[in-house]
């Protein structure tokens, strides 16, 4: 991993196992911090209820209304939330461990710095949320809570995930991983990474998550940077929908994605080999610098303009990319690459050329191929309208696999036919070869046929 020599602070917690409320959400706050005027016993719940910093651990709140309540720093481990409206409530830097949040409604959430530690989604709606990096420091005054369990006060935070604890993002020597790249471009919210020292002085954290955090058939995303502070590599995102987050910066593995659908949005500079994606859909997603080595995608769908691309990102591949998206040694078995249904729903080629193409291109002039399947399986795999440019293929097995146009071309410029297993392959309608090493080992020039 590279790193731009950056100072990381130490995280000033004792790295203790957390228990109910071993780490609060208050990053910097002292033991009797305020809290909001709704934490008594038994704590006031309703729209807009002010519940920051207040203690509800293990709390039936199935079915409450919690519409834009403040929710702020508050400790909600084992709470059951099922069905629960949560739109547009706050609960940056609070505690969700063990909470199940099957069902509820969190449109517009906050949970940015949040502790999601065994918490389920299930079927939950997210969209708008944000989990970005943040904390909570209580504000001056407030009431000190009513006693007992149930509405005290928080209090300091101890444990392992206080001010300073980064799980989502690493600084990898790009310019787009430093935490100042949008600042720099005159966009200073536009950045992927923040600093552990960073995030320790502004009493922030990551979004904390495990491998029992289950976004199972969740509703997620819809801004730009909603996952700016959630790692992709621990919880579990099957079949989940995720509108339209740019995501970078992160280094990890074993990302959870069997039946997932990714709407726009971008990857950009993410290692996330041994990824399960089995039948998950793809739609305009643009990637860039992305390793999906070693994974398993069978019948995962690349549709819309779903490709490789880094323009006004990067000025060249990473050194510790192969390819601008890397899928080596990775099962694509049935994988389609395009859709199919354009062959029928567009005949004559009259939409705007190239909305439907799943397009592999590097436009940073490093010379890198656009996307690698060296080693990969994609027997029986189809490409329709493909656009491969500088492609690898070497080792690659293609076995039945079906490339197929219609009135535009399909393209494959500057691919090494002779390195991968081609054998019982189609390529039906036009396809330009221009560039590419056929089977016979001929240069393919404009016109000439591989296959």
């Amino acid at each position: 991993m590279l790193w731009r020599g950056k100072a990381i602070a130490v995280v000033a917690c004792v790295a203790v196992a957390l228990v109910a409320g071993s780490c609060t959400n208050n990053p910097t706050g002292g033991g009797m911090a305020p809290t909001g005027s709704g934490c008594m016993n038994p704590p006031v719940i309703g729209p807009g209820a002010s519940l920051y910093n207040c203690s509800l651990i293990g709390l039936d709140l199935s079915g409450v209304d919690l519409t834009g309540a403040d929710l702020r720093g508050s400790d909600l481990t084992g709470a059951n939330l099922t069905n629960a409206n949560l739109t547009n409530a706050n609960l940056s830097g609070a505690n969700l461990s063990g909470a199940n949040l099957t069902g509820a409604d969190m449109a517009g959430a906050i949970l940015s710095g949040a502790i999601l530690l065994g918490a389920l989604f299930l079927g939950a709606n997210l969209l708008g949320a944000v989990f970005d990096f943040g904390g909570f420091t209580p504000p001056a005054g407030g009431s000190t809570g009513g006693g007992g369990a149930v509405g005290t006060p928080v209090g300091a935070c101890t444990g392992p995930y206080c001010a300073g604890y980064n799980e989502a993002t690493v600084d990898t020597g790009v310019d787009v991983c430093g935490e100042t790249y949008g600042a720099d471009l005159g966009v200073p919210s536009f950045y992927l990474h923040q600093d552990n020292d960073t995030l320790a002085a502004n009493g922030q954290r990551s979004v904390v998550t495990d491998a029992a955090t289950d976004f199972t058939g969740a509703v997620l995303g819809g801004t730009q940077f909603a996952f700016r502070g959630l790692s992709l590599s621990k919880a579990n995102f099957t079949n989940a929908v995720i509108h339209g987050v740019s995501v970078g910066c992160q280094d990890g593995s074993g990302g959870r994605f069997d039946g997932a659908t990714f709407v726009g949005g971008e990857l950009i500079d993410i290692t996330l080999p041994n990824t399960t994606a089995v039948g998950a859909t793809f739609v305009d997603l643009h990637m860039c610098s992305v390793n999906l080595s070693d994974s398993d995608l069978d019948g995962a769908k690349f549709r819309g303009e779903t490709g490789s691309t880094c323009t006004d990102i990067m000025n060249a591949v990473p050194s510790r990319f192969s390819a601008i998206v890397m899928f080596e040694r990775s099962s694509l078995v049935g994988a389609q690459f395009g859709d199919p249904a354009l062959l029928s729903e567009d005949p004559a080629g009259t939409a705007p050329n190239g909305w439907y193409r799943s397009a592999w291109v590097n436009y940073t002039g490093d010379g890198k191929p656009s996307v690698t399947f060296q080693d990969a399986d994609l027997t029986s795999a189809s490409a329709t309208y493909p656009e491969f440019r500088n492609a690898r293929f070497t080792g690659a097995t293609l076995s039945s696999f079906v490339s197929q146009a219609q009135a535009q071309p399909a393209l494959y410029d500057s691919v090494d036919f002779t390195t991968a297993d081609w054998t019982g392959a189609t390529f039906t309608g036009p396809h330009d070869y221009t560039g590419s090493t056929c089977p016979d080992g001929t240069v393919a020039g404009p016109g000439d046929a591989c296959f």
